[in-house]
């Protein structure tokens, strides 16, 4: 049994998604069943088991945390998530994507794999944009993507490749979103009946003025009054609500929320040019009240954050004294982005930039100047010998001290490194030489004494050098240039040691 319960997944999504802690309850029992099914049929040896899917349907407003969740959970589980808009599939034979075409959409998703795809889980937002009227319906009923869905939902196999490979659906979660806007009229005359002209009762005014608490009150038949198929809500196990956000809702996730986009930009901040980024009570209540008067809900704090930030990410690069940004409101609760002066953090500010002049022409300083180019790109040498690794620790060393010794200060920098290993890639137009073996060959030297650059370019031709090594020199040298993070000599992997 997985270590995961409905109430641990619960718990954990709240660090994540604040508020809507029904919909978070609902979705980590959905999340949790699914997962229990999974593993029965696997026991089984893939014969049906009993316990039904238990795909959920989900009624709320844009920016109220439906997908954020949805992705959390599906991270833990490790099953593959597909998020589809409902609008973009239309009935067979009409003009847009035919339903049968998600399906394949997760198939790639899952590079291939049937077994994986089989699993999966898919995220129809916007279902309620499909819905027809009666009126339409009756019209054009081939144009109606419910009764195409109705089979996907309850299990159907889906060809999804040239060579007659199947998906059967019939495990596949289903998570359906929407907003559907006006159903609050429906919900509110079930529950209070319709005002008569001329009347008014207090309680259905408030409940008017405050639409979104009337969505939590949803029912079944709400949603076919609304027009939806009873057919295809009888495919839905679970039906939940969100509420809009309230003011101290957003303004908890942009203090607390893991997802929080200040906490996402003081992490990037800090590891490229070591500033902090914070926000304080003030701040993050503005831009919250500015997401309510814009009706954007959780979604738009990132916009409007970044939106208030653009100008001083323009300028922090070129100043070196800034130690932090802090994000705080005015007296008519407007947001304001200070720059806080300092020292900062001078190590990082000195090692960290892309365009740092190499400091000593020594061979032992360019190896650990290499050092921290290759730990930028070690996701590029997973699939690299120890003799791959060295070579291209030779050839990225050669290139380091050649600039050291031929080229201006101004030139001691990534960019040129990047330059020159491309003159590595390209063969001269008459010669078998590299571009980059011509330079050396060319180059002012002393007394015909052979140069330290040119000792390191002869043991790396010894061990040989492939245009894919060089391309993966390339890759790590572009790495560390957007990402320039100086290792400590401790944190030096073995494997690009030279000695």
């Amino acid at each position: 049994m997985t270590k995961w319960t409905p109430e641990k997944l619960y718990q954990k999504l709240k660090e994540t998604v604040i508020g809507q802690d029904d919909y978070l309850k609902a979705l980590s029992t959905t999340m949790w069943l699914h997962d229990i099914r999974i593993n029965m049929q696997q026991k089984r040896n893939g014969l049906q088991t009993r316990l039904p899917k238990h795909n959920l349907l989900i009624v709320g407003p844009t920016g109220s945390g439906k997908t954020l969740a949805l992705q959390e959970l599906s991270k833990l589980y490790g099953y593959d998530l597909l998020i589809e808009n409902a609008a973009e599939f239309t009935g067979t034979g009409y003009k847009g994507r035919e339903v049968p075409e998600m399906i394949n959409d997760l198939y790639i998703q899952c590079d291939k794999d049937v077994i994986r795809a089989e699993k999966g889980i898919i995220f129809l937002d916007e279902i309620d944009k499909v819905i027809l009227s009666v009126s339409e319906k009756r019209r054009s009923p081939g144009a109606n993507v419910e009764n195409p869905l109705l089979k996907m939902i309850e299990g159907t196999e889906v060809v999804v490749d040239n060579e007659g490979r199947k998906i059967d659906t019939s495990n596949i979660l289903f998570v359906a979103a929407g907003a559907f806007e006006g159903l609050e009229d429906i919900i509110h005359d079930r529950i209070y009946g319709k005002t008569s002209i001329g009347f008014k009762n207090e309680e259905c005014e408030n409940q008017n003025n405050a639409a979104e608490n009337l969505l939590l009150h949803v029912q079944k038949s709400d949603l076919i009054k609304y027009g939806l198929n009873p057919q295809f809500i009888g495919r839905f196990a679970g039906l939940v609500a969100l509420h809009q956000l309230s003011v101290d809702e957003l303004k908890e996730i942009v203090l607390h929320s893991k997802a929080s986009v200040v906490k996402s930009m003081d992490a990037l901040l800090q590891d490229s040019v070591g500033v902090n980024v914070e926000a304080d009570e003030a701040g993050a209540l503005a831009i919250a009240e500015k997401s309510i008067m814009e009706k954007t809900g959780a979604r738009g704090l990132a916009y409007i954050f970044h939106d208030i930030l653009k100008n001083v990410l323009f300028d922090l690069p070129g100043q070196s004294n800034v130690e932090k940004i802090l994000l705080t409101g005015d007296s008519k609760k407007n947001p304001i982005v200070k720059m806080i002066r300092g020292e900062g953090n001078k190590e990082i500010k000195e090692q960290m930039s892309s365009q740092k002049i190499i400091a000593e022409n020594k061979r032992n300083s360019a190896e650990e100047y290499v050092d921290h180019i290759l730990n930028s790109g070690r996701q590029f040498l997973e699939q690299c010998t120890i003799k791959d690794i060295r070579s291209i620790h030779l050839l990225l060393t050669s290139i380091v001290l050649y600039l050291l010794d031929q080229c201006n200060k101004e030139d001691q920098k990534v960019e040129s490194i990047i330059k020159v290993l491309n003159c590595a890639r390209e063969p001269h137009s008459f010669e078998e030489r590299s571009v980059y073996e011509l330079m050396i060959e060319s180059s002012t030297r002393k007394d015909d004494e052979i140069s330290e650059f040119e000792k390191v370019y002869l043991e790396c031709k010894k061990l040989g050098i492939t245009s894919k090594q060089i391309d993966i020199a390339i890759q790590s040298a572009y790495e560390f240039d957007l990402h320039p993070i100086i290792h400590s000599k401790n944190e030096k992997l073995s494997s690009f040691e030279t000695e």
